[in-house]
């Protein structure tokens, strides 16, 4: 997209961007990344409470295992009885780390979008000391 070019839609190269189209972004953006960081609050809790859920479940199931030489055949032998609670930990936190890439990726887009609002105030600057580049 091109900042300040009124031949932007004649050269085929996007809109041109107003004030009013990066508002409405940024307010756009940051309520989108408002929302990403209440889902992550509530993605990370719910893999906390899944993860402990998960512990219990397999300390249990490995002090009631009799018989294995050593941890590694104890735990073999005692996963079937914590391979739900594994699931569902592993699960809440593949949604957590989704919900961070999300928060990351607004991020980065308010980010970009900042430096877009920069460049536009550069031109106008610009043009307003009659420096545009124009021969």
């Amino acid at each position: 997209m091109i900042l300040s070019d009124p031949n932007a839609e004649q050269l085929g190269l996007g809109e041109i961007l107003t004030q009013e189209h990066l508002y409405n972004e940024y307010v756009r953006l940051s309520a989108a990344l408002e929302t990403a960081i209440s889902e992550l609050f509530e993605a990370g809790r719910d893999w906390a409470v899944k993860n402990s859920e998960y512990r219990k479940a397999k300390s249990k199931a490995l002090m009631q295992t009799l018989g294995g030489k050593n941890r590694d055949e104890r735990e073999a032998k005692a996963s079937p009885f914590f391979e739900q609670e594994k699931f569902a930990s592993e699960l809440a936190e593949a949604l957590k780390e989704a919900s961070l890439e999300k928060v990351r990726g607004l991020r980065t887009q308010l980010s970009a979008l900042q430096t877009i609002v920069a460049s536009r105030r550069s031109e106008l600057e610009a043009m307003s000391y009659g420096q545009t580049g124009n021969k």
